[in-house]
């Protein structure tokens, strides 16, 4: 399966600043929606309104209260998931690039001590024709 197509944006990108709807969109549609303020679980609950003889029962959703997420916290991680998103094909390519880069380098190392190796013998291979006397 593949992800929704790219680039995805932060509703209010376009103005510079999230709004407070605060979700992450692909072309067509949302993808995400960032979390901000009072977080925690959330679960249906029933209530009871009205008079003593007109009582009902009233659902609605309560929440276990775990912390809070600043507006801008939340805005700038709107931001960030954004640029990650969109930057992620291009890291990758760098990464794919660097490990090329990188496999040359050892190549380029194993070359460079083969060479060594090969130039001590020489060396010694002269020295040894000297001790002999050969020139």
């Amino acid at each position: 399966m593949e992800h929704s197509k790219l680039p995805w944006r932060y509703c209010g990108q376009d103005r510079g600043k999230p709004c407070v709807c605060m979700q992450i969109w692909c072309d067509d549609y949302p993808v995400a929606v960032v979390e901000s303020g009072k977080w925690g679980d959330r679960f249906p609950s029933i209530r009871l309104v009205g008079g003593s003889l007109s009582v009902k029962a009233e659902p609605y959703m309560d929440m276990i209260e775990y912390g809070k997420i600043p507006q801008e916290e939340a805005e700038a991680n709107a931001a960030f998931i954004v640029q990650a998103v969109n930057s992620h094909e291009a890291l990758v390519e760098r990464l794919q690039e660097s490990e090329t880069l990188l496999i040359g380098l050892q190549a380029l190392c194993i070359h460079q001590r083969y060479v060594e190796r090969i130039q001590a013998q020489i060396n010694d291979n002269r020295a040894a024709l000297k001790l002999a006397g050969v020139k």
